[in-house]
């Protein structure tokens, strides 16, 4: 972890060091003013400044309350550029009739990714109290429409969260019926004989906070010019992030850099971004098993998703049948012996080799056995988790303190690998339905016995410094023997049989 030192303090971690620079006045941060913090700067040889530089950069790209102004350049305070920001929010003929606003994806990009869409709070311009909220009931393909842009790989966290009914009833309907939590809008839209055409012109009184007051724009006050005006800028500012910043971003992070990076566009708006994104965009919502992105229209190829232009909704886009909740929760539904101490033990492995490629950890937790997913969205789930977990890793990898336990932890890898490799070899044949019940048992009894040994070694920042390495290099010793052992009994049943 790389630390700072300042006079007459403890050295802080480089996180500490960002959070500090936060809580100062200032809308953006830079790269540069990061390293000036850091007094051991001039003393590094150029390749060890490139690696902080990098680190330090990274730190800002991934940093939830930071925007890049200019990629490996500017920060900018998201809380800072987003308070006092309009935006406007077009109702349609469903939720008019209905009486309802759903929160979906039009608010996210304003606030703070920690907090839920319907956790936002929205009150009437010169009202004293809240618009009130009520469970509403609708079929998934209705409801969908109101969360494209929050991704796939979001909506199913979103939807479990909001009633457990959702995922049982996910299990029983391609299209189930789903109950969210909407703004009961009734008495404003017949107040104001508020008609589709017409919108919310809100603005963002909190950004941390998810707060909102909104006021009714007549439709008929928009003219064509200001919207005009409005999409060009708006269109060649997501081309342009588009472009530096490549393809393959979550939309919410593409809308964000797209809206913070022009400030023109944060007032006086002249169209929503339904508007914007579902009809005659020059844009394609492209779904696949990981990651919902936005791409230039046209180019999304064959089989690589399910795009949404003007119609809105992508085929095959349905709630998860099978565990979404946690990557715990998941593995053993996926026919995989791994357990999440496993899998942070390959990880911490990779780290320390310093190798960052996600690819590579995978093929050797995993294997070649393709694991067996309930369906595209569990899949999406759980690789969006896997691969969240890596990377806290690669950003967090303990190095001062793993010399000894990293090189015990990779000799417990290589026998986890090896009874992978069995499982996969002999997974449902005569050998596995005829072998002896003991040699499951011993081995499972030596699986056990490292996984609470790996995790110890897996946080070697919280180990003494007189920790007796000696005596628990003996017990893995003795514990790969008698797990090698099993291993080895089983292959000779197999070969036998």
């Amino acid at each position: 972890m790389i630390k700072v030192q300042e006079s007459g303090r403890p050295p802080m971690p480089l996180e500490t060091v960002i959070a500090q620079m936060l809580r100062e006045d200032g809308g953006e941060i830079t790269p540069e003013a990061v390293m000036a913090r850091l007094p051991s700067v001039p003393e590094l040889s150029p390749e060890a400044r490139e690696q902080l530089e990098n680190r330090v950069v990274r730190e800002l790209e991934s940093h939830e309350e930071l925007v890049a102004l200019e990629t490996g350049r500017r920060y900018g305070k998201l809380a800072v550029i987003f308070d006092g920001a309009e935006f406007l929010v077009t109702p349609d003929a469903f939720e008019i009739e209905q009486g309802i606003l759903v929160p979906g994806h039009r608010f996210a990009p304003f606030m703070a990714e920690a907090i839920f869409p319907s956790e936002a709070l929205l009150q009437e311009a010169g009202a004293r109290r809240k618009v009130p909220q009520r469970g509403f009931r609708a079929n998934a393909e209705t409801l969908l429409h109101y969360h494209l842009f929050m991704g796939a790989e979001g909506l199913f966290d979103f939807f479990a969260a909001e009633s457990s009914d959702n995922i049982k009833a996910a299990r029983e309907s391609a299209n189930p019926e789903l109950t969210l939590s909407v703004w009961d809008m009734r008495a404003f839209y017949r107040e104001t004989s508020f008609a589709e055409g017409d919108a919310l012109l809100v603005t963002v009184r909190d950004f941390a906070a998810g707060r909102f007051s909104f006021r009714l724009d007549n439709g008929r006050e928009r003219s064509e010019a200001r919207r005009r005006r409005f999409r060009e800028a708006f269109e060649e500012r997501l081309s342009r992030v588009l472009e530096d910043r490549g393809e393959g971003a979550p939309i919410m992070e593409q809308l964000r850099l797209t809206l913070a990076g022009s400030p023109e566009l944060l007032h006086c708006p002249g169209l929503s971004l339904d508007e914007l994104l579902l009809h005659d965009s020059p844009v394609e919502i492209v779904f696949d098993h990981e990651l919902s992105t936005l791409v230039p229209g046209g180019t999304a190829e064959d089989g690589e998703g399910d795009g949404a232009g003007k119609e809105g909704i992508p085929d095959g886009i349905t709630i998860s049948a099978g565990e979404t909740g946690s990557l715990e929760a998941m593995l053993p539904t996926l026919k995989t012996a791994l357990t999440v101490v496993e899998i942070d033990s390959f990880m911490l492995d990779c780290c320390r080799n310093f190798d960052y490629d996600f690819n590579s950890f995978y093929s050797r937790a995993f294997g070649e056995t393709p694991l067996e997913f309930a369906d595209g969205a569990q899949e999406a789930v759980f690789f969006n988790a896997l691969e969240e977990r890596f990377e806290h890793w690669r950003d967090h990898y303990p190095r001062e303190f793993d010399e000894k336990s990293g090189a015990l932890r990779a000799e417990i890898l290589d026998f986890l690998m090896e009874r992978q490799e069995l499982f996969a070899e002999y997974a449902g044949t005569e050998a596995e339905s005829n072998s002896d019940p003991a040699v499951f048992r011993e081995l499972a009894e030596a699986v056990v016995t490292l996984g609470e040994i790996l995790k110890v070694l897996n946080h070697p920042e919280a180990i003494p410094d007189d920790f007796d390495y000696e005596a628990l290099h003996e017990k893995v010793d003795r514990t790969l023997d008698a797990g090698g052992e099993a291993i080895s009994r089983f292959r000779s049943m197999f070969e036998g049989s």
